[in-house]
């Protein structure tokens, strides 16, 4: 909540507070007087540019396994290097936690104040 009362959204938390957080670390809220966890989103990296258009990937078969997993698709990472601002990182299968029933994928979104913001995927 903000200092007018009204719940914030979670782009604007993350926009607010992007700069201070470190990479990879859970975003939380206070509502009233208590911290609330709004996702397990994490805030990854700011670029200055929007990412290229993501790349096709072929997914293979789940590996053979007794635990649950889902395909996590590839993203762009911002390197901030001229000459290669953007590396693609392939998409992998993850474990799906007890209790986690749909995974979000990570995606870029656009700041409201300077460049793209990424947002890591998460479990819903």
């Amino acid at each position: 909540m903000n200092n007018s009362g009204r719940m914030q959204t979670l782009g604007e938390i993350i926009e607010r507070n992007a700069c201070y957080y470190p990479a990879k670390q859970a975003l939380v809220a206070l509502q009233g007087e208590r911290p609330v966890h709004l996702t397990f989103a994490q805030v990854a990296e700011r670029a200055p540019m929007p990412p290229p258009p993501p790349q096709t990937e072929l997914v293979p078969p789940p590996p053979s396994s007794s635990v649950s997993e889902v395909w996590q698709p590839g993203h762009w990472n911002y390197t901030g290097v001229a000459s290669n601002p953007w590396t693609w990182e392939n998409g992998r299968y993850v474990g799906v936690p007890r209790g986690a029933n749909t995974w979000v994928p990570g995606q870029w979104t656009r700041s409201s104040t300077n460049g793209w913001v990424w947002v890591d995927g998460h479990w819903a």
